[in-house]
């Protein structure tokens, strides 16, 4: 296992935090702004209870909720700590993809999938949706990653029908025997990309780690908000970025017939 952050590159440890907080701090007006329709660019961030427009103070990431002790400085409303944790969450993830890839196109194409799968992930908690926007940047990176790895046309093609069928075939499955809906439409459209990402070889795999985080994810939320249904995007984002990146974790890479499971349980990959 590879492992390349040094205490002696400290100047690349700090710039990648601060843009990891900054960054977190873009995803954290997006992911609220998007599921409500909202602008993103030109309308400035306001307090959402007297609406006084925040000025640079205000917005620098994670220090200026510490510095107003997570209040309104005009009206003493307390700030959602979503937003501190949302930007420590997103340097944290930066930190740690470059800690074991190194600083090159393949860590940043994976620290770009993960600012997205943040961005599903925490809508999806708060809203229970994946919306098209962010299902067309996956798709879009999904088809890159393809390209980085010289995937056949035959094998993106075969990855994305086995994924949307298969969550299709699933989803459809557990609403007629627990008269409820399990996977949502957005869930399946998000698996179509899956199956691009990881070939439809890999699918099984990704399908039971999946389950497995979705159990203790359903579990957690029950217990916490009492609520019977649970966001399932967020298992299947992390699902996604731990099969993707385990590979180069564990000294391997992605070619177009890698099989995951083989490689991890018995350390070999199979032509």
């Amino acid at each position: 296992m590879r492992f390349h952050l040094k205490l002696n590159n400290f100047m690349t440890f700090f710039l990648l935090t601060l843009l990891g907080l900054c960054l977190g701090s873009f995803i954290s007006m997006l992911s609220y702004r998007l599921p409500l329709g909202k602008e993103m660019v030109v309308t400035p961030s306001a307090c959402p209870v007297c609406h006084t427009k925040l000025g640079i103070k205000n917005l620098i990431p994670l220090f200026s909720w510490l510095l107003s002790n997570g209040r309104c400085n005009h009206c003493s409303t307390r700030i959602s700590i979503r937003y501190p944790l949302i930007e420590i969450g997103t340097a944290f993830s930066l930190l740690m993809i470059y800690s074991f890839l190194g600083l090159n196109h393949l860590s940043i194409f994976f620290m770009i999938l993960a600012l997205v799968l943040i961005v599903i992930i925490i809508i999806d908690f708060e809203h229970y949706i994946i919306p098209d926007t962010l299902q067309i940047a996956t798709l879009l990176l999904a088809l890159y990653f393809a390209y980085l790895f010289n995937y056949s046309l035959s094998h993106i093609v075969t990855g994305a029908a086995a994924g949307f069928f298969s969550s299709y075939l699933l989803a459809k499955s557990f609403a007629l025997a627990r008269k409820k809906e399990g996977l949502g439409f957005g869930d399946v459209k998000f698996i179509g990309s899956v199956g691009i990402f990881l070939g439809a070889q890999n699918l099984v795999l990704f399908y039971l780690l999946s389950g497995l985080l979705g159990t203790a994810n359903g579990l957690i939320w029950q217990h916490i908000f009492k609520k019977p249904i649970f966001p399932f995007a967020p298992s299947l984002a992390i699902s996604l970025f731990l099969c993707l990146i385990l590979p180069f974790i564990f000294g391997n890479s992605w070619y177009q017939n890698f099989n995951l499971l083989d490689t991890l349980i018995f350390g070999h990959l199979v032509n």
